[in-house]
Formats: structure tokens, sequence, C-alpha cells
């Protein structure tokens, strides 16, 4: 069964509010704004990796690595923005072993 993309919004949601919650307690009322980026990172693969349907996820996969793997076909320059030599925040993978989407995580 495949996952819709309302889930993975819902789930990507729950990631955040849980990582809000988190950091309030332990910081003694920071907001989410001062805490590391992968604090929301780790808690949205942690809540796309609770859907019960057949995908898988990854954390800071290469970039290049994921283009081959889409079997991504790109003539020329790839601009600075994509980062070929960087990585992505979060990979969620079609069950077959393609890449479904790529998020990206930014808290401010």
């Amino acid at each position: 069964m495949k996952v819709t993309q309302n889930e993975i919004l819902n789930s990507c949601l729950r990631g955040i509010k849980n990582s809000f919650n988190e950091y309030l307690k332990w910081s003694g009322d920071e907001f989410l704004w001062r805490a590391p980026e992968y604090l929301l990172t780790v808690n949205i693969a942690k809540e796309l990796s609770k859907i019960n349907k057949t995908k898988f996820i990854t954390l800071e996969d290469n970039v290049k690595e994921i283009l081959n793997n889409a079997d991504a076909k790109i003539k020329g320059y790839l601009g600075q923005k994509l980062r070929a030599d960087g990585r992505s925040d979060i990979v969620l993978w079609w069950a077959n072993g393609t890449p479904r989407g790529i998020i990206e995580v930014k808290h401010r």
C-alpha cells in the first residue's frame, strides 16, 4: 500500500510538534527556533517511520547517490543550490528502492 502525501505531511507536523514540546521541557521553556536543526530532523524521521506502509527512510544521504538511484539524467551544470556533493536531511523511498521525495528541514 502506498503512503499518501497527507500521511507524509501529518507525520512531519507531528515530528515538529514533538520537537517543540521536547525542547520546551529540556531547555526550561526556550522556543524551538533555538534548538539544533537535527532535533527536528530526527523527530520527523521517527514519525515518518511509524507509517505502516511500503516505504523506508534514510537520513543524511548523498545528493549524487539519490539522483543516481532516481535514474535522473541531468545535462550540464548542477546549480550550487542543489549541492550535488551535499547531503539531504531525510529521503523518503518507495519500497522498490527509488527515492520518492527529499525533505530538507529548516527551523528558522
